[in-house]
């Protein structure tokens, strides 16, 4: 089958400037009136076998979907309309012009639209053009109008419409064109309903599911969002679960988070789809303010137990028709996901995990600030899907850098990273807070690299349950027996705590669309676009996005990757929302990092009759106020963190208790004490720092607090004390006194308590208080939490150069080491010191430690450092040089590798020995014919033939980042046979025809890498040699540790006490460490950094199973009880 390759060309240099797409200067509920601006063009060269063709592209604008035809630039989007029969376009006026192509740069014929494929899809891809069409003396056109508008269907509160713009025309026959520049357009409403659609909207909406206002371009109401009716949660339960105690429990938990739960039993309301489907409608549409429609549904059962619908976009299975009710609508009016289970030991389980993450009750929380990324493989597809949708999210919102959220170790896998399974699946199984895959997958998981239903059992994250996504094919196919999101969620004491992927093939096209946004060309980076926001940006929101667009939930996440593929001219958006699912909990709040503990502030009692309570906590959090489980209250706080709790008068005293739920902060409760008392009753109904209070280590802090009489007589002989559970608070001013406190009264006490926090407390710390008041036989209590605000010294980035800007290094040469860091903290770093150590004595760094005086929270800056190589060291060395912050008691200890000499493949054994090579089923091959120097080089295989590739790779670790350079000569049918080099999966080089021996070179950072050698034949003809040599292939960082100079142990506290040692070493399987000091945690790197292996640890000896590692070189790190830490080598045998 012959192939297409596409190369892309800019027709000029401001075709892809940014440009706002459209102007709306009128929106209301009769009339939608928008200004299109058509953005410039751009055109690129298109081969399909001998034949050229020339595509179209425009910024926001995605190719027309007919296969075959000419394709053209289209631009959905999604508008909100009120309830109506249909949507009328009325183009007041356009303007455009027909050139001839060649004015346009089109040089050949317009490149015809080609069929999308799935990810599960490996054959032919036929070349597909409708030669009617391009026979055809007329425009041709996407659409009959220009513009064109039609409903799609409700969405919860959102009734909604799909606008689409074609603003390009094309005769394939005399090659002109027809090109629109600026479109004026009225859209209006044919009967609609005013009073129905505001009934609509005051009757379902959420706050929680912003799902459709996501998505629209013109939302046709501003509304208060934050004191609304309380959230719904309704469960469907098959009859063997209902009366599960655990089920029980997770229902009294949401309960007492404010949600309105309701559990509805299959033996009951009927165990067909229809039956269960007409009982969720039901509570829906009969919704009332205090019992409102439901806007999350858990399914709780198999197929067997709670059946599910079969598709209509295809035979696949889907839960979709549980949430959308609205014939031929396919929007979702509530998020739902099902905990698959056919008997009680397969429910409790993710029943466990769900409340263990919700419940922040972890024994060691810091796995969420684990992430790992895979793109997987596949080699057409990959480089620029897969690549791309990865390197978003990493660049993004997932990564050690940002501050907006506190990620500490990201394991990042680009294509191809098909030798990495086994690292993947250890770096999961070990426990991590979000895993993100993306290429190829069955019913058993992930295809390649693999991880499968059957290697669940291996995993090792025994309370440490993350979010795993996996958009691939058919990994969440929960009809099957066991698919891979059911196992996940299943497995005991292991696995995920949520999973989502899909129940039939997903598309490389949509998928991209569903993570990242819509896109007109998918490359494998990407920037942010505010106008065309992908999942990834509506859950993260880091960009200054309106809370309106934001998801907080993993089903808001989810249905916001859908909406991505609705607002796009994908034909499979039904499809998307049928196969989509989430197996677990749907109203799961991602923890994205290591959450925040939350400041509330709110008064620990009310009186007896109270009608309101206020709260001042984190903006948009719910706030709920409950009874024995019964929901009293509830409301959201608005931008400011502010929210009145309005209910009926209360008559029953006792203790209630608020609940405060918010993205990305722990779960906060507060006992509140409804007294109807005799005499006085005096409480804290406020505490805060004072103004000039910064909570930093070891810093002075001032508290003021107010105090009120709810009581009915004056008070007398009031005493208030505070108190600290947090080892090392100094208590300065602890108590304060007041005479009297008339009944219903109040009084303010500025720096009424005074104390000094620890020196050792971190940035995010939480510093706990107990303030008590005595009144008489009275005494009441509130609790006070403090986030401590410090620097943080994180190092970001390293760069080493010699005398003539090479990263390449030599016996004798100067190095030039700059190193990048930052202040992630909230606090600025005023008095710190950089030290770069190098423990091996030929290698030598000739500057002092470098002083930070003045580094703001957020900041980054530089250190330079110059190091001395002796002439004595030998080639293909590798030097640790670590980086030592010191900032007070707190340590910063990183390491980087400095490499002298290259290792280089020179081919002069004669064979393909001296390295591990990889050659695919048309193998590269050692010759002596016209080497570049000495006697050999490789080849690539002889007598190729047509649209066939010949390949050669390798797989190495570089522990120092460097400069991959090689020669190399190709003499080919020039255009059309191609020499492609590779790394990682990226092209760094193409040549064609005829070329003389040249070096080409490549930056590579440090970790390990994919080198790939290809030439690849077009389907005819030939010319020249037909094929590539390659000579003097110079890989860095590859090489021996060099021995330091303190027996092996590397101390990068140079100036503390600190000694440990690790034997037997070598080691084959146990390694004991045992250190002068109690140690806290033990962590084991590779010789490329990456973290493999980490442990918690007490006491001054431990010993760790390393038999999982792959034999080779490693670095044990231990970080004792002070946080010291202290470096040591081992080898695994």
């Amino acid at each position: 089958m012959k192939k297409s390759i596409f190369t892309f060309v800019l027709l000029s240099l401001f075709a892809f400037m940014t440009a706002q797409e459209y102007t709306i200067t009128q929106n209301s509920m009769n009339k939608l009136s928008i200004e299109f601006n058509i953005p410039k063009m751009a055109t690129g060269t298109y081969k399909s076998g001998a034949d050229l063709y020339t595509s179209l592209t425009m910024e926001g604008y995605l190719p027309s979907t007919e296969v075959g035809s000419p394709a053209l630039p289209v631009l959905t989007k999604l508008i909100e309309v009120p309830l109506c029969e249909d949507v009328n376009v009325n183009i007041v006026s356009a303007d455009y012009a027909e050139y001839d192509a060649a004015e346009l740069g089109i040089t050949h014929a317009v490149k015809p639209c080609q069929q999308s494929y799935p990810k599960s899809y490996n054959g032919d891809r036929p070349f597909n053009k409708n030669e009617i069409i391009y026979h055809t003396n007329a425009f041709y056109v996407t659409q009959p109008e220009v513009v064109m508008a039609h409903l799609i269907g409700t969405m919860r509160d959102v009734n909604m419409a799909n606008v689409t713009v074609s603003p390009v025309a094309y005769n394939p026959v005399t090659n002109r064109i027809r090109l629109y520049s600026h479109i004026s357009v009225e859209i209006t409403y044919e009967n609609a309903n005013i009073p129905a659609t505001l009934e609509m909207k005051d009757k379902y909406y959420s706050p929680l599911f912003h799902a459709a206002s996501e998505a629209v371009i013109n939302p046709l109401q501003e509304r208060d969002e934050f004191n609304v009716s309380p959230i719904k949660y309704l469960i469907i339960a098959n009859n063997m679960f209902v009366n599960d105690e655990n089920l029980a429990n997770f229902v009294n938990w949401k309960r007492r988070i404010g949600y309105i739960v309701e559990v509805a039993n299959t033996s009951t309301i009927g165990t067909t789809t229809t039956a269960i489907k007409n009982y969720i409608v039901s509570e829906y549409t009969n919704a009332t303010a205090e019992n409102p429609a439901p806007t999350f549904i858990l399914l709780v059962g198999d197929v067997a137990q709670v059946p599910t619908f079969t598709g209509t976009a295809s035979s696949h299975k889907t839960d979709l028709y549980y949430a959308t009710w609205t014939t031929g609508d396919n929007l979702p009016d509530c998020y739902y996901g099902r905990f698959s289970a056919q008997n009680i030991s397969q429910l409790t389980p993710q029943i466990d995990k769900s409340l263990m993450y919700e419940q922040y009750t972890m024994p060691d929380p810091s796995y969420l600030g684990k992430a790992v990324l895979i793109a997987g493989t596949d080699n057409s597809w990959s480089p620029t899907h897969a690549n791309g949708q990865i390197n978003y999210i990493f660049d993004n919102y997932i990564n050690t850098t940002t501050t907006d959220h506190t990620y500490t170790t990201v394991y990042k896998h680009l294509y191809n990273c098909s030798g990495q399974a086994a690292t993947i699946r250890q770096e999961i199984g070990a426990g991590c807070g979000w895993a993100n895959y993306t290429a190829h997958g069955s019913t058993s998981g992930w295809a390649d690299p693999g991880f499968s239903t059957s290697q669940i059992s291996a995993m090792n994250n025994e309370d440490k349950y993350g979010f795993m996504i996996g958009n691939c094919c058919q990994s969440n196919t929960f009809n099957e027996s066991e698919c891979f999101g059911e196992g996940l969620l299943r497995a005991n004491k292991k696995g995920a705590v949520g999973y989502i992927g899909g129940s039939n093939n997903t598309y490389w096209d949509e998928d991209y669309y569903w993570a990242v946004g819509v896109r007109s060309s998918v490359l494998a980076n990407t920037n942010y676009d505010a106008t065309h926001l992908g999942a990834y940006d509506r859950l993260f929101h880091t960009h200054g996005e309106s809370h309106s667009v934001w998801a907080t939930s993993i089903t808001g996440y989810m249905t916001a990757g859908n909406l991505a593929v609705e607002s796009s001219n994908s034909t499979g958006k039904l499809y998307y929302w049928e196969i989509y699912h989430l197996m677990g909990d749907p109203s799961l709040r991602p923890y994205l990092g290591i959450p925040d503990v939350m400041n509330v502030n709110a008064a620990d009692a009310i009186v007896v009759g109270s009608t309101q309570y206020d709260v001042q906590a984190p903006a948009y959090a719910y706030v709920a106020l409950t009874h024995n489980d019964e929901l009293v209250a509830a409301a959201f706080t608005d931008a400011s963190g502010h929210a009145t709790l309005t209910f009926a008068a209360i008559n029953e005293p006792g203790t209630y208790e608020l609940a405060v739920g918010a993205q990305n902060y722990v779960q906060y409760f507060q006992m509140v004490q409804v007294i109807a008392p005799t005499g006085p009753y005096v409480a804290v109904s406020s505490a805060a720092l004072s103004s000039n209070s910064i909570p930093t280590p070891g810093a002075p802090i001032s508290i003021d607090i107010t105090l009120t009489n709810y009581g009915v007589a004056a008070a007398s002989n009031v005493t208030t004390t505070i108190a600290s559970n947090t080892p090392g608070v100094t208590i300065v001013q602890g108590s304060v006194n007041d005479n009297s406190l008339a009944a219903d009264a109040s009084v303010t006490h500025n720096n009424a308590f005074s104390a000094v926090l620890p020196s050792d407390v971190t940035d995010g710390e939480t510093v706990s208080f107990i303030i008590t008041t005595t009144a008489g036989s009275t005494v009441t209590t509130k609790s006070m939490n403090v986030t401590v605000v410090a620097p943080k010294l994180v190092i970001n980035n390293t760069t080493l150069q010699n005398s003539n800007g090479s990263a390449n290094f030599a016996p004798g040469d100067l190095v030039n080491v700059t190193v990048e860091y930052a202040n992630t903290g909230h606090a600025t770093i005023t008095n710190a010191m950089l030290h770069l150590i190098s423990h091996y004595s030929p290698v030598t760094v000739s500057t002092p430690a470098q002083a930070i005086t003045d580094l703001a929270a957020g900041a980054t800056a530089t250190a330079q450092y110059q190091v001395s190589i002796s002439a004595s060291v030998p080639d293909m060395l590798i030097i640790p040089l670590y980086i030592k912050g010191v900032m007070g008691d707190v340590l910063t200890v990183d390491t980087i590798y400095l490499s002298v000499g290259n290792a280089m493949e020179t081919f002069e054994s004669g064979d393909l020995t001296a390295f591990a090579w990889q050659n695919n089923n048309n193998p590269w091959f050692v010759t002596n014919f016209s080497p570049y120097a000495g006697s050999y080089c490789a080849r690539s295989k002889q007598s190729l033939g047509n649209s066939s590739q010949s390949e050669l790779s390798i797989t190495l670790t570089a522990v120092s980042s460097g400069t991959m350079s090689f020669f190399r000569k190709v003499s080919s049918e020039g255009g059309y046979d191609f020499f492609r080099f590779f790394i990682d999966g990226v092209e760094k080089d193409s040549q064609s025809g005829n070329i003389g021996w040249s070096q080409v070179s490549f930056p590579v950072s440090a970790g390990t890498h994919t080198y790939k050698f290809r030439y690849v034949k077009d389907y005819s003809a030939t010319d020249g040699s037909d094929c590539a040599w390659i000579d003097n292939v110079s890989f860095p960082g590859v090489g021996e540790m060099c021995v330091e100079d303190l027996d092996d142990n590397v101390d990068v506290n140079s100036y503390s006490d600190l000694q440990f040692n690790v034997f037997p070493n070598p080691t084959t399987g146990l390694l004991n460490v045992q250190c002068s000091v109690p140690v806290q945690q033990i962590v084991i790197y590779d010789l490329s950094g990456r973290q493999v292996a980490q442990e918690n640890a007490s006491g001054a000896q431990h010993t760790l199973n390393v038999n999982h590692l792959t034999s080779g070189v490693y670095f044990v790190r231990i970080i004792t009880e002070d946080n010291t830490s202290s470096v040591s080598k081992f080898i695994k045998k």
